[in-house]
């Protein structure tokens, strides 16, 4: 018999979303939970936060700066796509640089083969991915996939369109990260019971 998966506790969570949105690759999530696993568990939400973002940016000996080194940054790769792919624009360029810096928005340049050079028609010569797995200094996210509209809505939603089956399964991946009660108040709100079943209105 399988066995079910271990829940994440909520440091770990918290060290996960940090992670995502940091744009740090998966390998910092153990420097991470190292770092901060007891103290998240004392502390509220924000405040941990705060004392990972000042940790990752402390260049001294007691920081972690050598986590957000450009050749452990993940780039997002729509981002890099719009600005040096099929179709570049200076915008794009301009959002990419914002996010990452100008460092690594340099080497992911770099790594695209991107010019400043336009074609005869005015646009920016477009660049070619890089192969991720050979490149030493930029890393790639992979492209995120597409969600049918209907399954975004929500499995409280009534334009979701999955099955009963994938309701049900988003509905437990909910409580598994947000726990019972925020989830059961998303499905009131919703006119929905727990099951993701419309309640039955009282006369």
């Amino acid at each position: 018999m399988p066995v079910p998966p271990k829940a994440l506790t909520p440091a770990e969570v918290l060290i996960d979303a940090f992670i995502k949105d940091k744009h740090l690759p998966p390998t910092c999530r153990t420097d991470l939970l190292g770092r901060f696993r007891d103290l998240l568990g004392v502390v509220e939400e924000s405040v941990g936060w705060d004392l990972m973002e000042k940790t990752l940016m402390d260049d001294s000996d007691q920081g972690m700066s050598h986590l957000r080194q450009p050749d452990r940054i993940l780039v997002p790769f729509e981002l890099a796509s719009a600005a040096f792919g099929a179709n570049p624009t200076m915008k794009a360029r301009g959002v990419l640089r914002q996010k990452v810096g100008q460092e690594v928005y340099d080497l992911t340049f770099k790594a695209w083969g991107a010019t400043l050079e336009n074609l005869p028609h005015g646009k920016l010569r477009p660049g070619v991915p890089p192969k991720t797995d050979d490149d030493e200094r930029v890393a790639l996210e992979k492209p995120t996939k597409k969600v049918d509209d209907g399954k975004a809505a929500g499995p409280f939603s009534s334009s979701y369109r999955g099955t009963d089956q994938e309701r049900a399964l988003s509905i437990a991946a909910l409580i598994k990260s947000l726990g019972t009660a925020p989830v059961a108040a998303m499905a009131r709100n919703s006119g929905r019971d727990l099951a993701g079943r419309p309640m039955q209105r009282r006369a």
